[in-house]
């Protein structure tokens, strides 16, 4: 698996990590790819105002690939850590907070 926020030694820390094993997870990813695509390209065509600039402009997220999402999103859903704990896994920066 390529980047992935820690080292997945085998099939057995694979699907204790995210409940499935690594065959169901390249399955899903390929599904999980093409629904990236149709919501990015449904939000596209919903856009009232023409672009500013061209697409893929801005800030990269720390999850960039479709495989690391979905890893991110599974194992959010196997294990319930807390927020502080996905940061730290994942290096994710803390939400900002309003003063008051």
């Amino acid at each position: 698996m390529s980047k992935l926020p820690f080292i997945i030694r085998n099939e057995r820390q694979f699907k204790a990590l995210t409940g499935l094993p690594r065959k169901i997870f390249d399955t899903l990813l390929q599904a999980f790819e093409k629904s990236l695509k149709d919501v990015a390209s449904h939000r596209d065509r919903k856009r009232t105002i023409p672009r500013q600039r061209k697409s893929g402009g801005g800030r990269k997220g720390v999850l960039s690939t479709p495989e690391q999402k979905l890893f991110f999103i599974l194992f959010y859903l196997k294990n319930y850590p807390t927020f502080d704990v996905l940061g730290a896994l994942f290096d994710l920066s803390p939400p900002k907070r309003r003063r008051t």
